[in-house]
């Protein structure tokens, strides 16, 4: 019997302590149900797109209802210097970024707006994780200079290990700011920057968003060409960064309750058959003067101390299932260092086992309660015993009804995951590897060094063994987040009519459609002919085909782009 509680309680604790860290507490961070995610909304691409920098600079000045504002956009970095080359993902982040999350450094400070800006002083913050695991802890390390894509940084600060933003690799935080692109500077360019701010108090979320509403609605007037139908969308950052885990986590949470459920019909009946044994026992105990109340508390203090070591057990058992939770969680989930077994997991482990001992007791005491003293000594107990039958059939009914309510659940969901498996996304991922790299500042010093580079690289890799097809890929990958571009057909631009369309868009070289798997429903692949020099071309998938033109042959017709937005791509580079 202990067993089997331990087996729904440990279920139960394990994905209540999820809960806890995904849901309930997933920032760690004072009043963070203050905190909002910003970004920008185009018509028909969604309302999570990046920020313009000069945007987010405009927000920051004009917010009335925000305490603080800070941008926060992924990159990498390459690390020279120190024995082998590595690289390192990193965050740039504004100067007030610590304002807005209320923490300070582990070690050092952050760095100040004048460093937040093209040609401050070059500095660096290291996540703690990343300054332990790389150089072992060392509080020396400030001061000191680390070489960061060709460039010579100083370390001046430690990131504590809890500013853990999205699910990006955080080992080096850099000054948002003194980004080295021209293009990110540019007001039609998000470039996967990213709001962050903190409300003032007593400010709704409402009132925010209103108010960035009539800010941006200013910034389009007063930007048209680069904010084109641009919008503002502020959400909850808590809800923001567990919305999608929320649906899952609440069906496991049902899940698991009715595994507890059919756990505790199971031992109510293996008492209620102990308690038949007892029978007599129950009857000259009342004799002698035990009363009904006294009866039945003495049964529920004993489905107490059963239900105890069923939860102790299962918070043992607990463990082993939030740290299998962990193994498949951490790419998707940005709380992750929150979930652990931590003193609210436990009281909840207490309540659920005292309410548990409720559940699987209070039928069984109130039947040993319920005795004739006389018919009980007379007859045996046989009529006690009749009527716990009738009370073990009705457990029985119940526990089958439950174990087939969750086998059906468990089937539908089975066949739901197998349909996912079986949907095609346009591309054969099996055998296909993807790495992030960066070029070293000499092989960058100019786009024709920067292409050709990219050209040898990929010739080397097409070049080893076992590779049937590489390419060089800029931007985002499928699934991994969206590069978007504007574009209009040259026939409605020249016509002055159609708004300008958004489309996810990916750099790639001709043997990318090879190397993924994708096949070629009408006209042609690039060929390595193609160049900067020559004629810009581009192969579009059914879908926009379908949408732009209908009922057409696209093949031939020509279109113009305008801006590039980048969504959360994982190692944009910095």
């Amino acid at each position: 019997m202990v067993f089997t509680l331990a087996l729904g309680i440990g279920a139960n604790t394990a994905i209540f302590s999820v809960v806890d860290g995904a849901l309930l507490h997933p920032v760690p961070f004072p009043d963070s149900d203050r905190l909002a995610s910003l970004y920008q909304t185009f018509p028909g691409a969604g309302d999570k797109n990046a920020v313009s920098y000069p945007n987010l600079l405009d927000w920051q000045r004009q917010s009335q209802t925000f305490e603080a504002i800070a941008g926060v956009r992924a990159g990498g970095f390459t690390l020279t210097g120190r024995g082998n080359p590595e690289q390192v993902g990193g965050l740039g982040v504004s100067s007030n970024l610590l304002t807005v999350l209320r923490t300070q450094p582990v070690l050092g400070r952050m760095f100040t707006k004048e460093e937040d800006q093209r040609g401050g002083r070059p500095v660096v913050l290291l996540a703690e994780p990343y300054w332990k695991r790389r150089f072992a802890g060392d509080p020396k390390i400030l001061g000191q200079g680390l070489r960061l894509n060709g460039r010579d940084v100083e370390v001046i600060g430690i990131m504590p290990a809890g500013v853990r933003l999205r699910s990006y690799s955080q080992d080096v935080f850099a000054p948002l700011g003194q980004n080295d692109n021209p293009a990110f500077y540019g007001r039609g360019n998000g470039d996967d920057t990213e709001g962050l701010g903190r409300l003032k108090p007593g400010i709704p979320l409402a009132q925010a968003r209103a108010e960035m509403q009539t800010i941006m609605q200013s910034l389009v007037a007063q930007y048209l060409k680069d904010n084109y139908k641009a919008g503002v969308n502020v959400l909850s950052y808590i809800q923001d960064i567990s919305g999608d885990l929320r649906p899952v986590l609440m069906a496991l949470s049902v899940a698991v309750g009715f595994v507890l459920l059919i756990a505790c019909t199971n031992v109510a009946n293996l008492v209620l058959a102990r308690s038949a044994s007892r029978s007599q026992e129950f009857g000259i105990r009342i004799a002698l003067g035990a009363g009904r109340g006294r009866m039945i508390r003495q049964l529920l203090t004993e489905s107490a101390l059963l239900s105890l070591a069923g939860g102790a057990l299962g918070v043992l058992i607990a463990f082993w299932y939030t740290q299998a939770a962990l193994s498949v969680l951490p790419s998707v989930l940005p709380a992750i260092s929150q979930i652990r077994m931590n003193n609210r997991v436990l009281w909840f482990s207490l309540a659920i086992s005292l309410l548990t001992s409720l559940l699987f007791g209070l039928a069984p005491a109130f039947k040993a309660g319920d005795v004739n003293i006389q018919e009980n000594l007379r007859q045996g107990g046989r009529s006690i015993l009749e009527g716990r039958r009738r009370a073990q059939s009705i457990l029985i009914a119940t526990e089958v009804a439950l174990t087939l309510m969750l086998l059906v659940g468990a089937g539908l969901m089975m066949r739901s995951l197998y349909n996912l498996s079986t949907v095609s996304p346009g591309f054969r991922p099996e055998n296909v590897m993807v790495f992030h790299t960066s070029l070293s500042p000499q092989l960058a010093s100019s786009p024709e060094k920067t292409r050709q580079a990219f050209r040898d690289l990929s010739d080397r890799l097409n070049r080893l063994p076992g590779v049937e097809a590489a390419s060089v890929e800029v931007g985002a990958l499928p699934f991994m987040g969206n590069t978007q571009f504007g574009f209009a057909r040259e026939e409605d631009a020249k016509a002055g009519k159609g708004d300008t369309r958004l489309a996810n868009a990916y750099a790639i070289e001709g043997d990318y459609f090879r190397a993924m798997g994708i096949p070629l429903v009408r006209g042609r692949f690039f060929t390595s002919q193609e160049t900067e020099k020559t004629q810009k071309v581009a192969v579009i998938d059914q879908e926009l085909a379908r949408q732009t033109f209908p009922g057409q042959n696209p093949i031939g017709d020509i279109f113009e782009s305008a801006c590039l937005r980048r969504r959360s791509s994982e190692s944009p580079g910095m």
